[in-house]
């Protein structure tokens, strides 16, 4: 339908959820507060959904089971135990499938035909076999990687905060894994890969001078392993990483300022923003291109 809505006709949002520049950053948060760092708050004051509750259970899913599995070896059982600990069908799987899809469901953005989409009992059987059968690829493909033979430490997602001089950090990396002064840190993809890698490395970047800050490794592996595609790898030292880390202040105090004052980023992908009923910016942008606005998704 037709708004005609002026700038100062958009509702005030008063309560939206509060940031300070003390607030933790992870490798998510500073993408999104580079987007723009108005929709994350306007989503959650609205109740919208960010992205597809049904696409991202897959990887939800198959990450839990991967933990656990991960978190078995770090406590000296072989990677056959783990991976006959994740066999076709097996109550693991489910659970940790279950747990997903309630999450999903029970989660106040999530949209009602997404909710439909996940109640019917062949589409949940079938993500079961998705999610057995990607966890057992990937456990797999670390197994041709011998990754795990010699490593003296093996972390599952460590949820340690690391403080630069910006502010606090919290790296979670799927998998690190020590081997002497050897870092190898990898991330699980169960989604479609992107054309270009450097979203993709560059998260890993992050991850690595994160672990690295304190002294923690001298050679880094980067790795991502994907059930259907082959391994993507990087090797970087602990002296590019520490220029990165200076970088990565940079951005991240330019982030947690840009997320204090929630300043929005307008262009042509606001017209496809969950947010953009109660975004002033976008009302202001449209009205200062076309003068009176017609926008029939709202």
């Amino acid at each position: 339908m037709s708004t005609g809505l002026s700038p100062w006709r958009v509702p005030a949002v008063a309560d939206l959820p509060a940031w300070t520049s003390r607030s933790e950053l992870s490798y998510g948060a500073l993408a999104s507060i580079e987007g723009c760092a108005l929709r994350g708050a306007l989503s959650r004051r609205m109740g919208k959904p960010t992205s597809s509750a049904v696409g991202a259970l897959n990887g939800t899913a198959c990450h839990a089971v991967l933990e656990d599995a991960i978190e078995a070896l770090g406590h000296g059982r072989d990677l056959k135990a783990a991976l006959d600990r994740i066999g076709p069908f097996s109550g693991l799987v489910r659970t940790k499938v279950l747990e997903a899809v309630a999450r999903a469901v029970e989660g106040p953005r999530v949209l009602p035909q997404t909710c439909l989409q996940l109640d019917g009992r062949t589409a949940l059987n079938s993500r079961i076999k998705r999610a057995t059968a990607d966890a057992g690829a990937l456990l797999r493909s670390l197994s041709v990687c011998e990754l795990l033979e010699h490593a003296d430490e093996i972390v599952s997602e460590p949820s340690d905060v690391v403080h630069l001089d910006d502010g606090p950090w919290r790296p979670r990396p799927d998998l690190v894994v020590v081997a002497g002064d050897h870092v190898t840190v990898v991330d699980f993809k169960t989604g479609a890969l992107p054309l270009k890698q450097e979203p993709i490395r560059e998260q890993l970047m992050l991850y690595a001078a994160l672990w690295e800050h304190g002294g923690r490794g001298a050679h880094f592996t980067l790795m991502v392993l994907h059930p259907r595609s082959a391994a993507l790898v990087w090797e970087t030292t602990a002296a590019e990483l520490a220029a990165y880390r200076v970088e990565l202040t940079r951005r991240g105090q330019r982030a947690r300022q840009r997320a204090v004052e929630r300043a929005p980023s307008t262009g042509e992908w606001c017209v496809e923003c969950p947010a953009r009923a109660a975004c002033g910016a976008y009302w202001q942008d449209q009205h200062e291109s076309v003068g009176a606005h017609v926008d029939l998704e709202i």
